[in-house]
């Protein structure tokens, strides 16, 4: 809120909202939405092999990238407290933080073999390809 309770200008993040490639049906590569400078590229790779691209320009949050490709990861929680968003990180390990304690605490509870949870995982700025498969089912 700026001043007098009008409303501010909008925060300069908008601005550099993600730029999302569309899935290719063909298997030919996505077509790409025009944006400012890049950092990681982020691929969600679905048990079907269908392959979802964003564009990226880091410090943000996995979850919320997912939700602009519309990639149908399946979110329960949002919260990292059941599981449902498991994915694995196939490359780009040194691109997203390391697991917060919310994180750390399911993974121990569920025991699962190297798998990350999407609500959870942030990803850093830096230049390269985080590649991640999702485990499981997917969301309709």
């Amino acid at each position: 809120m700026g001043r007098h309770g009008i409303p501010g200008p909008a925060p300069l993040s908008r601005a550099f909202a993600p730029c999302v490639r569309e899935p290719a049906a063909t298997g030919a590569p996505g077509r790409a939405v025009p944006c400012g400078a890049l950092m990681p590229t982020v691929k969600i790779v679905l048990p079907s092999e269908r392959v979802f691209v964003v564009d990226t320009l880091g410090e943000e949050r996995l979850m919320d990238l997912c939700d602009a490709a519309l990639a149908p990861v399946a979110f329960s929680c949002r919260a990292a407290t059941c599981g449902t968003c498991g994915v694995w990180v196939e490359q780009g390990e040194h691109l997203l933080d390391p697991p917060g304690l919310e994180e750390a605490m399911l993974r121990a509870k569920l025991g699962r073999d190297g798998r990350r949870f999407a609500c959870a995982i942030r990803v850093r700025s830096g230049r390269g390809v985080i590649r991640l498969r999702v485990c499981g089912h997917v969301a309709s």
